[in-house]
Parts: C-alpha cells; structure tokens; sequence
C-alpha cells in the first residue's frame, strides 16, 4: 500500500504533512488508509458521481489488503453517504465525492 496520507494532497503546512506522514499514518489501521485513499481518490475525480468503484477484489489487490480490511473502508464511506450499493451490497456507486 502507498504510504502517501491523503493530508498530502491537499494544502497545507509542511509540518503538519511531514508530521502525518512520519507519526500518525503508520499507525493507522489498514482500514483507515484504504478509506482515505479511497476518500482521496473520489476528491481527485479517479472515480466521478454514479460511477462504479472498482470491485473489492480489485481493490484488494490494488492496496495488498484483505477482503475484511476493504470491507470496512467500503462500509465507512457508505456510511459517510459517499458510496452507495446498488444490489444487496454487492455493487458500489459512487454519490457524491465531497464528505461532509
């Protein structure tokens, strides 16, 4: 998984980036990175509103993370209303990139 903390892309200071990167992101848990590439990513637009995220496994693959760990980042940003399931959970759709 990319060590790149999603403080990084956007402004800030130099301190409180190089203070994330080297304190907080390493103990983060797996789930917490995954959501906030995934977070970094929808802001980014890799990933527009009524899209479809990639399929778990592919993203399972793309983070070297169990399917448990991206379940979890996958319930958070439904939770956070950002993703939505279009059939029982199986499907995620994008809906909309900003959270609140």
């Amino acid at each position: 998984m990319p060590a790149r903390p999603v403080i990084e892309r956007t402004r800030g200071h130099f301190l409180a980036d190089r203070l994330v990167q080297t304190v907080i992101w390493p103990r983060l848990p797996s789930y917490l990175k995954v959501y906030a590439e995934l977070v970094a990513a929808l802001r980014d637009g890799e990933y527009p509103s009524g899209s479809a995220l990639p399929p778990r496994r592919v993203l399972c693959a793309r983070y070297g993370v169990s399917r448990v760990t991206v379940a979890q980042a996958t319930r958070l940003l439904i939770d956070a209303g950002m993703v939505e399931t279009v059939r029982r959970g199986r499907n995620l759709r994008v809906a909309r990139a900003d959270p609140d």
